[in-house]
């Protein structure tokens, strides 16, 4: 009796679908016939209405789920995250004759492991129906075949937050919002840091939440179709899995209906924090009674299986938690300003600028003697001090500027931290101290970004006052500089007893989408660091006082700025790196270290739990000549590897797993180095896809046509695109016979082009370069 049962199955599409009346067609055949029961999105109309509890509930009767993507329209990506989370069989179709729609699918990426049928007809959806056979293999579901291997036992206890990819004033609050709230119990995805996360990231990370805020974007932004599809397939994965759910949108932004009356409209940012404020307390007291009960449960052992193998988040700032304290690798570099040696820290994007913030913070704050200020301005806070200076007219009124707005920053933040942080017992000096804070508390007790906020604003009144003429005394009235002598004398008594102050600085490239104004970013960060010498001096005067300033920066913008300084000499820095394998190893060691501590040594890791080789290379090896040397990059390859190994069912790592992460993570690269580029008018995604299908060694005269297919033809602009690629490490120079080497400092990267010029020249060839293996997977290069 139960194997004549026909299956049901749900197809979701858009009303203006152009595959609509072919589907319709092709469902009333598939229907005829009587393999399966199909039913329509639009069969679930009520008095014309469709509400996503009707429509959920459809799928929830179903055992497959049918979608065409063709548009990308966020109700079928909602329905299909839905049905993803049901733990439905997935079956999809796709009009790819349609170039925009093709595009825009190739770029959403999330899906692009998932199989689709291409059609544009009903007889392509019905071929590909019994041709793909889905009937057959209900069972085979996306859920539990891709989510459910990897799913972390007892689940993460966090918050995923899906931010907006351009923060408007809403959005920046509620980030800092949730920062408050939920400190490191929250996981962000930020489009701005990657764009590829996979489906199983997705799945595993809503399944394991406590809740999730998204937050959508007008659709007039930029980029905010897609990412509206990707939100939307998140969204319905986490309502099929039963999470509490906040949407948050712009005013302007239409409502898909299958989600309008779960979505939160605001007008203005202090609307959109209401309903965070309404949300939040529920889902804060589920974190705390999970967490009341891991602390209780929670026991390190040795993994028994690939399922308990974990390293972690690849973005440090949402391994907060496990990263400081347990696992942190210390270089060379984190011992400088650890000991205050160093100022500025530079590195790629992925080198580990943030965790060695955090972990600064951290180390420097056991003592009770010392005080650690942290500093990390909004995105559009840094964007606002470069518009401000456009209104200066003078050189000398805009350094003016900029040197107090930053010594007045900087006071107020020390003063700010002690003042919320006091010792025990308090004694007369820091009485007094306390008093003179609570006088002026609208100006020292803020936070950091409103303070900063406050500045710039008020510096915009004194720069537009044309009585004053951009006079050093409207600036100084603008940031209270008689207050600004006070509190420096009072601060002075007041940390005499510390034994340091450390001031942590990070973000400040948030500015860097205008890469027009590098003046003006090379003005804003040559003030801080003139600040970062003059100030401890100026403490020193009055008290012994030891002050050190870490400031962490993206090497690419570093370099940038350092090109337009006056006096580049000045800046001494260090460079993040990762040049020793051993060293980038112990990343991920350390990680399967913590985890299992009765381990006997990292070399249980390569031993039980990776094959031997890929590609008669030891495995350690093979992984360290693909990536880019950079712990988000080791880190983002293994955990592909071991999810690919579970996915398949695997005892341990095999080389084919292996061989498919480099596919996995190859895209990630590309993705990720787009960010880098520093150059204003071009394209770079643009450009490297140029590179689709090439050998991965080419002449420079490959390389020249190759920029020119891309667009470059202006002689000016190639050289510098070329010195892009070198520095981003896309290409490596041949400096000996088959000897490519590649390099992301502009110092080394010059001697590297010398030595690879000799090199042509004695052998009466063309110069050679290598496009970087972490990139020729997904390049599919020959």
């Amino acid at each position: 009796m139960m194997a004549n049962v026909i299956p049901k199955a749900f197809f979701a599409y858009p009303s203006q679908s152009p595959l609509r009346e072919a589907i319709q067609d092709a469902v009333h055949d598939l229907n005829a016939r009587r393999q399966v029961s199909i039913q329509t999105w639009e069969e679930c109309q009520s008095i014309g209405n469709v509400i996503i509890s009707t429509i959920c509930d459809a799928i929830n009767r179903a055992q497959l789920f049918f979608a065409d993507l063709t548009c990308l329209n966020a109700n079928v990506m909602f329905e299909l995250g839905y049905a993803i989370a049901r733990n439905k069989r997935i079956w999809l179709i796709f009009d790819d004759t349609y170039s925009s729609d093709k595009s825009m699918f190739d770029q959403l990426k999330v899906l692009t492991t998932v199989g689709h049928v291409r059609c544009c007809n009903s007889e392509d959806i019905v071929s590909g129906f019994y041709k793909d056979n889905p009937v057959a293999e209900i069972e085979n579901t996306i859920f539990r075949r891709e989510i459910e291997p990897i799913l972390k036992p007892g689940g993460s206890h966090k918050v995923l937050y899906l931010k907006s990819q351009h923060e408007n004033q809403a959005a920046m609050r509620v980030s800092r919002r949730l920062e408050q709230r939920l400190s490191n119990k929250i996981t962000v995805d930020d489009p701005r840091e990657s764009t590829v996360h996979t489906l199983p990231w997705y799945g595993s990370h809503v399944f394991d939440c406590s809740g999730l805020v998204c937050h959508f974007m007008s659709p007039a932004r930029k980029g905010a179709y897609l990412q509206t599809a990707r939100h939307s397939l998140v969204c319905g994965m986490a309502h099929g899995f039963g999470k509490p759910l906040l949407m948050l949108a712009e005013g302007d932004f239409w409502a898909p209906i299958d989600y309008r009356d779960h979505l939160k409209h605001y007008e203005r940012a202090d609307q959109a924090l209401s309903y965070l404020d309404q949300w939040l307390p529920d889902v804060e007291q589920d974190l705390r009674t999970k967490q009341e009960a891991s602390e209780v449960t929670q026991t390190a052992q040795l993994a028994t299986d690939l399922k308990n193998l974990r390293f972690g988040e690849y973005v440090a700032e949402n391994e907060a938690e496990g990263l400081v304290g347990k696992y942190f690798v210390e270089t060379a570099e984190y011992a400088d300003a650890f000991n205050g040696r160093q100022t500025l820290f530079v590195g790629r994007k992925g080198s580990g600028k943030t965790a060695n913030l955090m972990q600064l913070a951290a180390d420097l704050s056991e003592r009770k003697q010392n005080l650690v200020c942290v500093i990390k301005p909004e995105r559009y806070q840094m964007l606002g001090i470069v518009d401000l200076l456009r209104h200066f007219q003078t050189r000398k009124d805009k350094g003016y500027a900029i040197e107090s707005l930053w010594k007045f920053l900087l006071l107020t933040e020390i003063a700010n931290t002690a003042f919320h942080f006091p010792s025990s017992p308090i004694e007369a000096v820091e009485q007094n101290f306390f008093k003179f804070v609570k006088e002026n508390r609208a100006i020292i007790c803020e936070d950091f970004s409103t303070r900063l906020e406050t500045c710039v604003q008020k510096l915009h009144r004194a720069a537009s006052d044309p009585s004053d003429g951009n006079s050093y005394f409207s600036i100084s009235e603008a940031l209270h500089s008689g207050i600004l002598k006070e509190l420096r004398q009072e601060l002075a008594k007041f940390l005499s007893k510390k034994q340091r102050v450390a001031i942590l600085i990070d973000n400040l490239d948030q500015a860097w989408e205008r890469q027009n104004d590098i003046e003006a970013l090379s003005e804003i960060l040559w003030g801080l660091l003139d600040i970062a010498r003059q100030l401890p001096e100026q403490l020193q005067r009055q008290a012994n006082i030891q002050l050190s300033l870490a400031i962490f920066l993206r090497s690419d913008i570093f370099y940038r700025i350092r090109k337009v300084a006056h006096e580049p000499d000045k800046m001494p820095y260090s460079l993040l790196k990762w040049d020793s394998s051993e060293l980038l190893c112990s990343i991920i060691e350390e990680r399967f270290l913590s985890a299992f501590e009765t381990a006997s040594g990292p070399e249980v890791l390569w031993d039980q739990y990776f094959c031997p080789t890929v590609n008669e290379i030891s495995t350690r090896d093979y992984i360290m000549e693909t990536i880019l040397r950079r712990p988000r990059d080791i880190i983002f390859f293994v955990n592909a590897a071991v999810t690919t190994a579970i996915n398949g069912r695997h005892p341990r790592i095999e080389e084919g797993d292996i061989l498919a992460a480099e596919k996995e993570y190859s895209q990630y690269a590309f993705e990720s180095v787009n960010v880098e580029s520093t150059l204003p008018d071009i394209n770079l995604e643009d450009v490297l896809y140029e590179f689709v299908g090439m050998s991965a060694i080419l002449t420079r005269s490959e390389v020249l046509d190759t920029l020119q297919e891309a667009g470059i033809s202006d002689e000016e602009k190639i050289e510098p695109m070329i010195e892009v690629l070198h520095d981003l490490t896309f290409l490596g120079m041949e400096v000996e016979e088959d000897t490519f080497v590649f390099s992301d400092a502009p110092e080394e990267s010059r001697k590297n082009k010398t030595r690879a010029r000799r090199f042509a020249r004695k052998k009466g060839q063309e110069e050679r370069f290598q496009i970087h293996r972490a990139f020729q997977a997904f390049l599919e290069t020959t």
